[in-house]
């Protein structure tokens, strides 16, 4: 791919913005806690120190100049910055499916914000003319999969995916 996600992107309290080198300590204030990090990943652990965060955020970078989306920075329009990270990936850094992805800091979990974030990342999948999005949850994490199912994605089984069994929901652009 080679068209580029338009971002940044505001949504109603939150903006999507490029996520740049000088946000590896807040990121790590994400990656490095282990209850936001319980459903991640193939592991479901923390990542363990600066350096490992450091060497994350250049792979999604990198991600981000092939393929022209990646996972952004979640901003608070009236307060913090980085206050978590989503987007587009995909699956397993080789695709072919296109995952949507998000991840909200600890301390701003219970404000709908994780639901309000993928809309707009669904939205920026329709910009690019993607025709199919996915996203992924542990079995045993109601709460992601209620996000999917407010932003507009639907329960569509299960997947293999990072080493471990995840349930799929998907979305496609309306037709018409």
């Amino acid at each position: 791919m080679t068209e580029r996600a338009p971002v940044p992107v505001e949504t109603q309290r939150l903006r999507l913005r490029q996520l740049t080198e000088g946000d590896v300590e807040s990121l790590h204030a994400i990656y490095g806690d282990a209850e936001t990090m319980r459903y991640i990943g193939s592991a479901g652990r923390p990542t363990p120190d600066v350096d490992a965060t450091r060497r994350t955020l250049e792979v999604l970078l990198d991600h981000g100049r092939q393929h022209g989306f990646t996972l952004w920075a979640i901003d608070e329009r009236d307060g913090d910055p980085l206050v978590g990270v989503a987007g587009l990936l995909l699956v397993e850094g080789r695709g072919p499916e296109v995952e949507a992805a998000y991840l909200v800091r600890r301390d701003r979990w219970g404000r709908g914000y994780a639901s309000e974030v993928l809309r707009a990342v669904l939205g920026i999948a329709e910009s690019l003319g993607l025709e199919r999005v996915i996203a992924l949850a542990y079995p045993g994490n109601d709460a992601s999969r209620r996000v999917m199912e407010k932003a507009g994605m639907m329960a569509d089984g299960t997947i293999t995916a990072y080493g471990r069994e995840m349930t799929r929901h998907a979305w496609s652009p309306p037709r018409g």
